[in-house]
């Protein structure tokens, strides 16, 4: 997995990787592979909305990761199978960061300081509040 850290740093520093795989309350992770190598990970975990307005059940999805040498080649479709797995865990939504051109492709985002995609109609009807990623995500100063 190592091999990806050098990828997944852009978008997350290699300290919150390694706490958030420490930590078990993680929710998904899946890889890609080629030819018994890793190429690409995602992971999914818990988050929270602070003073949230109604009742909420999401994940954040980060970090994705993919090597270079193979970017562009669909590697990327691990995320649209764990975002089946969040919907069929009944998860209400999943909060992204990253950049809006790539994750566009998986459908409507609600867009602000990061985007939102809802997994289900209405699951974001009368929400409001302060996405909260874990804490070990903050303990790396992300």
């Amino acid at each position: 997995m190592h091999d990806l850290d050098v990828i997944a740093s852009d978008m997350l520093p290699l300290e919150s990787e390694d706490l958030t795989r420490a930590h078990p309350r993680k929710l998904i992770s899946l890889v890609a592979t080629h030819d018994d190598r890793v190429v690409g990970h995602i992971l999914f975990s818990r988050m929270t909305v602070a003073n949230a307005t109604a009742a909420f059940s999401g994940v954040g999805l980060a970090p994705v990761a993919v090597l270079p040498e193979f970017q562009r080649q669909r590697i990327g479709s691990i995320v649209r199978e764990g975002l089946a797995m969040c919907r069929q865990a009944g998860y209400d939504a999943v909060v992204v960061l990253g950049n809006p051109a790539y994750y566009s492709c998986l459908g409507t985002m609600l867009m602000d300081e990061f985007m939102v995609l809802p997994l289900r109609n209405g699951a974001l009807a009368g929400m409001s509040g302060m996405v909260k990623y874990l804490a070990e995500f903050r303990e790396a100063e992300c």
